[in-house]
């Protein structure tokens, strides 16, 4: 049966609104595509410090903020080095005061020795002698051990 003209009127406009609607959806998938791209687009910060873009914000909500943070920042990197520096100068004080203790107390030990050793006492002058030499000597390797490990514990905790 052969079209009549408004059939083909009808015809024509159905396939435009088709291709229309088809473009539509395209031109819908396409915006959804550029949506997705916008939504997966970002950027890391990461610092002691806010972004700058973020300071600009501060600054502009609050005159002056940037400079606060920022010297906030300044003075407590400033607290936390004097801290780290006694901690250090402390433990180091410490180790001084114990190899002098440990010295005066090996030398004790070895005086003592050679006192019971002089007066007729040997097989006791021999074990205080053998005893202190032992103590020293093994704090002394077991120190030693420790520092190691502790710094190698350190090496892999930096990388």
């Amino acid at each position: 049966m052969p079209l009549r003209s408004s059939d083909q009127n009808m015809t024509s406009k159905n396939h435009k609104d088709i291709a229309k609607q088809s473009r539509s959806t395209a031109s819908d998938q396409n915006n959804q595509l550029q949506t997705k791209q916008q939504l997966l687009l970002g950027h890391q910060y990461s610092g002691p410090l806010p972004h700058p873009s973020i300071l600009e914000k501060y600054e502009v909500l609050y005159p002056g903020a940037t400079k606060l943070i920022i010297d906030n920042y300044l003075l407590q990197t400033k607290h936390r080095q004097e801290l780290e520096k006694r901690v250090i100068e402390s433990g180091c004080g410490d180790s001084r005061k114990g190899l002098w203790f440990a010295f005066i107390i090996g030398m004790t030990g070895i005086v003592g020795s050679v006192a019971c050793i002089l007066s007729g006492a040997q097989i006791a002058g021999s074990v205080l002698g053998f005893t202190s030499l032992t103590g020293l000597v093994s704090t002394f390797i077991i120190g030693t051990r420790e520092r190691r490990a502790e710094r190698e514990t350190k090496f892999k905790a930096m990388q």
